[in-house]
């Protein structure tokens, strides 16, 4: 079975902004195929797509798991004249 990817999205809210000042009628929701999660509301626009982000780096790869590159130039690629 084909895992179905996670999106992290960032939405103005409808039912959770009623009474907030607009600026602080953002969300962050998790969704992946038809199940959603809302992780946070009443945020402004900077913090929703703030928290977004720190959530995107979070359950992305690790990049302490990334191969290692080497500085050096790989051997007979060198140019000669």
């Amino acid at each position: 079975m084909r895992t179905q990817s996670l999106t992290i999205e960032v939405d103005i809210g409808s039912a959770s902004s009623w009474g907030r000042p607009p600026d602080r009628a953002w969300l962050v929701r998790l969704r992946r195929a038809d199940r959603s999660i809302i992780v946070a509301i009443g945020l402004s626009r900077t913090a929703a797509d703030s928290l977004a982000e720190r959530i995107t780096e979070l359950v992305g790869p690790d990049p302490a798991d990334a191969p290692a590159r080497s500085a050096q130039q790989p051997q007979g690629m060198g140019l000669t004249g």
